[in-house]
């Protein structure tokens, strides 16, 4: 059940906070924690019981929204084209 959760907050939700994320990777400070708000809110509601933010991303299987964009940003400068 909670693995259903997490599938269905990827797929649509985080799959929209992350749509061509390495474009916008520069945001100001204000945006960044909105942003993330969004993922520890849900991750609140999937996992009540847990008050760390890391721990419920580690349970989730997830990363912080912050280091995700990081990776995707990096790895669109070094692709190929």
């Amino acid at each position: 059940m909670l693995a259903d959760l997490v599938r269905i907050y990827c797929s649509l939700i985080c799959s929209v906070l992350e749509y061509a994320s390495p474009v916008w990777a520069a945001l100001p400070e204000y945006l960044v924690s909105t942003l993330e708000s969004i993922q520890k809110r849900v991750l609140k509601i999937i996992f009540p019981a847990q008050e760390i933010y890391d721990r419920a991303c580690c349970l989730a299987g997830l990363e912080p929204l912050v280091s995700r964009r990081s990776k995707m940003a990096a790895a669109f400068v070094n692709a190929d084209f």
